[in-house]
This record gives structure tokens, C-alpha cells and sequence, in this order.
């Protein structure tokens, strides 16, 4: 048997992830899991939002074998395992739903657009957020973030009065 004459190492990914999920287990809010963790809040966040994730694709993953398995319905299993019936259909099924054709379709992709954008823009200002918590940037450099999204919605906003000019100008001719 040798001895550690170096100490005790220093924690592996697998063993903070494994603490973070205990604490989860514990049914810690985020919040005191932060607290405990001798971690930067930043870094323990991103933990606890991966671990987070892991568990739930693993109940989805639970939930529908016990489908497959015929042991139980989807509303049973979705119920059980704590998942969303919704995704737990879909991800059973294995279908999409038909493709929306013609305005329908353009407003669904215009609509999954501005979904993409507003949450992109709320993950930006969630990082910012957490970094000034942090201590890593400034109020002023968040300021400045604040007030270049509102000059990119000034400018959308233009742009689509231009097109709405064009649409009026259009119904006053009546073309």
C-alpha cells in the first residue's frame, strides 16, 4: 500500500456533478445548492442545469421503455415518472407533425423566429445578469447591452413600418 504523500485531489467533473445531484435529490432549491458548493455561483449553475437535464432525459428515457414495454399508457408513465405527456407522445411515437402550408407556414416560421430570438436575447441577459451577481462585469457594460437591443428594436420596429407603408400604399391603389 503506498501512501498520498500529495494529498487529497481535487474534485473531477463526475464528482461534482454526483454532490449536485445529490443535493437535487435532497430537493434543494438551486439557490442553497449554490450556497454549499465552494464554487463560483456561475459554474455551479451551469452543474446544476446539466444535471438537471440529465435526470430529465433519463425519466423521458424511463417513462417511454415502460410504454414500449407495454407495462403502462402514456398518461400513466407520464404521470409515474414526471415527465410531460406531450413530449413522452411525441418521443414514443416517433412522428412530427405535418408540415403548415402557405400563410400558416410563413407565420409559424416568423413566429419560431422571434421565439428564437427572444429566448437568445433572455439567455444573453440571464448570463449578464449572473456575471454582475458575480462580480465579473459592470452595471455600465450591461447598460450598454440594454440599450443596444432597444436600438435593434428601434431598427426592426422601422423596417416594418416600411413594409407596412408599402401594404397601405398598396390597398390605397387598389391593387
Amino acid at each position: 500500500m503506498t501512501l498520498n504523500t500529495g494529498g487529497a485531489l481535487p474534485p473531477t467533473k463526475r464528482d461534482i456533478e454526483h454532490t449536485v445531484e445529490m443535493l437535487l435529490g435532497q430537493e434543494l432549491p438551486t439557490k442553497r445548492i449554490l450556497e454549499l458548493m465552494p464554487f463560483p455561483p456561475s459554474m455551479v449553475r451551469k452543474y446544476v442545469q446539466s444535471v438537471q437535464s440529465r435526470l430529465a432525459h433519463t425519466r423521458l428515457m424511463s417513462a417511454a421503455d415502460a410504454v414500449a414495454e407495454s407495462k403502462m399508457t402514456v398518461a400513466q408513465a407520464a404521470k409515474e415518472f414526471g415527465v410531460d405527456e406531450t413530449r413522452l407522445k411525441e418521443h414514443t411515437s416517433g412522428t412530427k407533425r405535418g408540415r403548415r402550408k402557405g400563410i400558416a407556414e410563413m407565420k409559424s416560421m416568423l413566429s419560431l423566429k422571434y421565439r428564437g430570438y427572444s429566448g437568445s436575447t433572455a439567455h444573453v441577459f440571464k448570463q449578464l445578469f449572473e456575471q454582475l451577481e458575480d462580480g465579473e462585469v459592470s452595471a455600465k457594460t450591461v447598460s450598454d447591452v440594454v440599450a443596444h437591443v432597444q436600438h435593434l428594436n428601434k431598427r426592426a420596429a422601422r423596417t416594418l413600418k416600411g413594409w407596412e407603408d408599402r401594404l397601405n400604399a398598396k390597398i390605397a391603389n387598389g391593387s
